[in-house]
């Protein structure tokens, strides 16, 4: 019988998306403790998505101004029942 599970998306702030070695320490800290945080809670990560979209409004396209980046730690778990 295959098993069934859930997942669980958390967006990754921005301030730990920034590029450059200034938040690296920040940034490592921060995930390794949410993964931690979801593990005690029978959570398993998966992944990193990127997904990238425009900010809201038409004038986004129109005015050629490109996409943000939006990260999401994906995480999966088994459903029992």
């Amino acid at each position: 019988m295959a098993a069934n599970y859930e997942y669980k998306c958390v967006y990754i702030p921005d301030a730990f998306q920034a590029k450059g070695s200034q938040h690296y320490e920040e940034s490592i800290e921060f995930n390794q403790s949410l993964i931690n945080d979801e593990a005690s809670n029978g959570w398993k990560y998966v992944r990193v998505d990127i997904i990238s979209s425009y900010r809201a409004g038409c004038l986004s396209i129109l005015l050629k101004r490109k996409p943000i980046d939006i990260r999401l730690v994906i995480f999966e778990r088994e459903v029992r029942g």
